[in-house]
């Protein structure tokens, strides 16, 4: 395929997921996921998402997407905290200073971010149909021509995954920008995923940034970059080149993480009892992916908010028994050790995916 950053056709394709479903709302139609790299401007995207069934699909599931709803409001976890300290250095609290958060979701973040700037002016933008929001938002995808007013401050958390061709999505951006202004930027980190072997290549994520590619693709002047589990990182309105030195072989990366899922995925025929933890969105993925290796053994799952399996019809238990296999249905690490420290049970396995099986 063609990259859509930088159009070269020297592409290659580096990890796949056969008929993975697009999540909770949407768990009947399922996608054949592919993901590239393209050696020219090391770009690495979803090429299956450059469909128009994709687009129909994918429009479907944004506008029913309420996993936030199973979180208390505001959602003071640990990275809305963080992304909080992260920005405040470069907020005034004055009545003429506005801030637009672009995938605001529900909005917590901007709910906190307002208890501390009183004085700011705040708005969000999010395509999902809540029912009831408490902070002024436009019920919309973005478009630079919905707004008739310019911009301090320009967030995006873990939206820029989402956006297709994400280049425009960002030259689009400077039409709302005043004078000065800044883009805060917050996504998963590739590197951080493939090392920690974290299964973040889902049917709603088509862009996978690491530093360089993110850096790269906004050209502007870099405030301030935290180069963790998450990329944090802050953009003045001013265009910079940006020019990277490192050298990094995604290729062999990709290897060893598709490896050691065949590996773990494998292990599985050797327990007679499964018990998934979570029954939300990665429960659904992985469930899917593992379901060949689960015929013939007993499966249940427990979760500490949902009485019925929706998604798959499993009974629910109260008890962990000898010898069971307990997967930890979370892409986040901090989640999974949460959900491992309220395990009590001995003699049993617990699956982090997609790093590891330990025995307890």
């Amino acid at each position: 395929m063609i990259c859509p950053n930088c159009n070269s056709t020297k592409t290659i394709t580096i990890y796949k997921n056969k008929k993975m479903p697009y999540g909770l709302n949407l768990k009947e139609k399922t996608i054949d996921i592919e993901v590239e790299y393209c050696q020219e401007c090391k770009f690495i995207f979803q090429s299956s998402a450059y469909t128009n069934n994709y687009n129909k699909n994918i429009l479907e599931l944004y506008k029913s997407y309420t996993i936030s709803n199973m979180y208390n409001f505001p959602n003071t976890s640990q990275t809305n905290i963080k992304a909080l300290k992260f920005i405040s250095p470069y907020i005034k609290d004055e009545i003429n200073f506005n801030i637009l958060e672009i995938g605001s979701n529900r909005g917590d973040f901007l709910y906190l971010l307002k208890q501390k700037f009183t004085k700011v002016n705040i708005l969000g933008c999010e395509p999902t149909e809540f029912k009831e929001l408490k902070v002024p938002t436009i019920n919309s995808f973005f478009n630079k021509n919905l707004f008739n007013t310019k911009f301090d401050l320009i967030i995006l958390r873990h939206t820029l995954e989402h956006i297709k061709n994400p280049d425009i999505f960002i030259k689009d951006l400077e039409f709302i920008q005043k004078n000065n202004s800044h883009v805060f930027i917050e996504v998963p980190n590739l590197i951080y995923s493939l090392n920690n072997f974290i299964e973040d290549f889902t049917p709603d994520h088509v862009n996978y940034f690491y530093k360089d590619s993110l850096c790269k693709l906004f050209n502007k002047k870099i405030i301030k970059i935290d180069d963790e589990e998450y990329l944090y990182a802050l953009f003045s309105n001013e265009d910079k080149k940006y020019e990277s030195t490192s050298k990094i072989g995604f290729e062999e990366l990709f290897i060893n993480f598709n490896k050691n899922i065949e590996t773990l995925t494998n292990n599985i025929t050797s327990y007679n009892r499964v018990i998934f933890y979570g029954i939300s969105n990665f429960y659904l993925w992985i469930y899917s992916r593992l379901q060949n290796n689960l015929k013939n053994k007993e499966c249940f799952f427990i979760d500490d908010y949902i009485k019925d399996d929706n998604l798959n019809n499993l009974p629910k238990t109260s008890q962990i028994k000898e010898g069971d296999l307990v997967i930890l249905c979370s892409s986040n690490k901090d989640i999974q050790n949460k959900m491992f420290n309220k395990i009590e049970e001995k003699n049993i396995s617990v699956f982090f995916p997609w790093k590891e099986i330990v025995n307890v």
